[in-house]
């Protein structure tokens, strides 16, 4: 084969429809053109799928979908103004989305203005521009950039500075670096009180959400509270009462009332004599109410002091426990029923 020379002329039309017929075509030919929306770099495809060629190969079918509208969306973008650049052509996007292809709903309504501060006002009034300060700042003394707070930073310079310059007439317990602290703090406390009253938050104000946060708190301490007790009364309604039902993840344990019992070698006899005491005065106690209320009910109804007739009642318990020879009244009724029995027998 001859190989043509410097001046041959050779046609590469046939070498280009070649090379061309192995990809695929740049022209997307649709009933319905796919859709771009270039603020969301979406492309939406509204034409049907072939359930015939998607049943027989799924995979090449959708491929072939995913790669028509790739195309799409690149043609669009490259029909976008481009700028020039050193990292390459920069296309500009629309900064809005097109409503008609995809109205996403907001889940959440849209946030407040934002009321200007004090300082933001006079700012606005004067012409003042904000600038912010710069993270780290330069030290001349050590010729080095140090941050402005934090960790090493210039604000704690004094503290940490090696010696530190005594004022006449200090106390001889005077820390330099604990002064230099505090009024450090103290000037970080100063700044947020100026801030929380440039933006019009005033101690009434912080008391009020400080009160409702603490209501919300106790809320929900209570609910919690009520929940776990239901969960324990729900627990009782089986068989085993609860004790072979399977436990739920983070379920509060149940603690019953624990039974305190004395030692039973006590440390000191003066210690169970004051527990006899104790006693004996709980038992009074209860008697002398339960005589009360018989008193009461004896004097039909009416007021009864405590005390009152209390030497008669244990005067007449005293003759009887003495006329009884220490068997009771009862023994004495029976007794006399006994005796008029008996003298009935005799005389006939």
């Amino acid at each position: 084969m001859a190989t043509p020379g410097p001046s041959t002329v050779v046609d590469a039309s046939a070498i280009l429809a070649g090379a061309a017929s192995k990809f695929p075509s740049i022209a997307i030919e649709r009933e319905e053109a796919i859709q771009v929306d270039l603020h969301y770099l979406a492309a939406y495809d509204p034409n049907p799928i072939d359930v015939a060629q998607l049943s027989t190969s799924p995979s090449p079918y959708l491929l072939s979908l995913a790669r028509d509208s790739t195309q799409s969306l690149i043609a669009a973008l490259f029909a976008q103004p481009i700028t020039r650049t050193h990292d390459g052509p920069v296309a500009t996007l629309p900064s809005d989305p097109n409503p008609e292809l995809l109205a996403l709903p907001r889940e959440k309504p849209l946030p407040k203005k934002r009321e200007a501060t004090k300082w933001e006002k006079f700012a606005n009034a004067k012409g003042i521009q904000h600038r912010k300060r710069d993270r780290y700042e330069f030290d001349e003394e050590r010729q080095e950039w140090v941050p402005r707070w934090g960790r090493g930073g210039s604000n704690k310079k004094e503290e940490e500075q090696w010696i530190h310059e005594v004022k006449a007439g200090a106390d001889a317990d005077f820390d330099p670096v604990l002064s230099a602290r505090e009024a450090r703090k103290s000037r970080t406390l100063k700044n947020t009180k100026a801030a929380l009253k440039n933006a019009g938050v005033t101690k009434a104000a912080q008391a009020a959400e400080q009160k409702a946060a603490a209501e919300r708190r106790s809320q929900q301490t209570a609910t919690k509270a009520e929940l776990e007790k239901g969960l324990v009364r729900s627990r009782g309604a089986t068989a085993s009462m609860g004790k072979f039902d399977k436990k739920l993840e983070g379920e509060p344990k149940v603690r019953g009332q624990k039974r305190k019992f004395e030692p039973t070698a006590l440390p000191s006899a003066s210690t169970e004599a004051a527990q006899n005491r104790a006693i004996l005065s709980s038992l009074s106690a209860s008697s002398s109410s339960a005589a009360t209320k018989r008193a009461k009910a004896a004097h039909g109804g009416q007021k009864y002091t405590a005390g009152e007739g209390k030497d008669d009642v244990v005067n007449s318990r005293r003759a009887v426990r003495f006329a009884s020879k220490g068997q009771g009244a009862r023994a004495m009724v029976e007794g006399k029923k006994g005796g008029k029995a008996g003298k009935g027998k005799g005389r006939r």
